[in-house]
Order: C-alpha cells, then sequence, then structure tokens
C-alpha cells in the first residue's frame, strides 16, 4: 500500500490522515486519552484504543502512538528499546534511521506476517 500522510500530535493525543497517490483522502484517524475514532467516507467509529483502531484499519497490528517519536529517530517513551547500529529495536520492530536525514525511515516487523513500513519524508529546504 503507498499513501501520502500528515500526522500531528503524539503518542498520547494526535491526528492521522491518509491519503490517495492522487490526493484524496482516505481515513482520518484521530487519538486521546479517551480512545480513538477512525473517519472514512462510509462515516466515523469508535475505538478504546490507538492499537485496536490500528488492527482494524490495517489489517495489522502497528504501533501507531510510537510513529511520532520514529519519525523522529529516537524511540518512544512509552516502551523498552535496544540500540543498534542502524537504529534501534523496540516493540517488536527494527527501526532504521540510517537514512533519516535524507527523508527516509524503515521498520521492519520480522514476526509473522512480516510488515514493512517504509517512510519518505518531506525535508523543508
Amino acid at each position: 500500500m503507498s499513501a501520502a500522510f500528515e500526522l500531528q500530535g503524539d503518542g498520547s493525543h494526535g491526528e492521522l490522515r491518509l491519503f490517495s497517490p492522487l490526493g484524496t483522502r482516505l481515513v482520518t484517524a484521530s487519538w486521546s486519552a479517551l480512545g480513538a475514532q477512525l473517519s472514512t467516507p462510509e462515516g466515523a467509529r469508535s475505538f478504546d484504543s490507538l492499537d485496536a483502531l490500528a488492527e482494524q484499519a490495517l489489517g495489522q497490528s502497528v504501533p501507531l502512538a510510537a510513529l511520532p517519536d520514529w519519525l523522529a529517530g529516537r524511540p518512544w517513551a512509552g516502551a523498552d528499546h535496544q540500540l543498534g547500529p542502524e537504529g534501534f529495536q523496540q516493540l517488536g520492530w527494527q527501526v532504521t534511521t540510517l537514512r533519516l536525514a535524507e527523508g527516509q525511515l524503515d521498520a521492519r516487523r520480522a514476526a509473522a506476517p512480516s510488515v514493512l513500513l517504509r517512510v519518505r519524508l518531506e525535508l523543508p529546504a
């Protein structure tokens, strides 16, 4: 799957908007301490947690709460991590930050089913 996104906030509250390659908004996910909400063209659904929303929306468990920190090149404060030569491991994912200065972050979950999350950031000129 390929999509553009806008992300605001952090692991405790925020909003993530996904867009198709043509720029059409696909979904909006928002979260806070009270829970999470997923809005699509078909309507809105509420979830107890951001993890439950991610599992339902993406079909896989993806640690969306950690994503803002990972995009900044650092481990999320909400879970233990291990530093390594290419980045760090956290929540069962290998986060590779070697090309972050070029706007690329890779996060790979080796456990079945294997998932690769590749993010390309538009960096300010």
